[in-house]
């Protein structure tokens, strides 16, 4: 039980006024495949300069390694130089 209940009626208005950005979406699978889109540019940029990638990926949520994985077939982006590191707890 939270000490302050207010945390429980917050609106995504004042979550987003915050020092850290947040983005809240209704739909997860939009989510989750933003997620998926962001790791994906995150390799091809460092790909294009020669840089290694090195991500650490959580056991779950785990509904945008599905997205990721036909993004990276289907554009055919190289993993050479990339790192996965695999948690094994959940990212809540």
């Amino acid at each position: 039980m939270y000490k302050d209940d207010k945390i429980l009626t917050l609106k995504a208005k004042d979550l987003t006024n915050g020092a850290i950005p947040i983005d809240i979406y209704e739909n997860p699978d939009v989510m989750f495949d933003i997620i998926a889109r962001t790791v994906v540019d995150e390799i091809i940029l460092n790909n294009s300069l020669h840089r290694k990638s090195l991500f650490i990926m959580p056991l779950g949520p785990s509904s945008q390694y599905s997205p990721m994985v036909e993004m990276i077939n289907k554009e055919k982006i190289s993993l050479h130089q990339v790192t996965f590191l695999n948690m094994d707890e959940y990212m809540w």
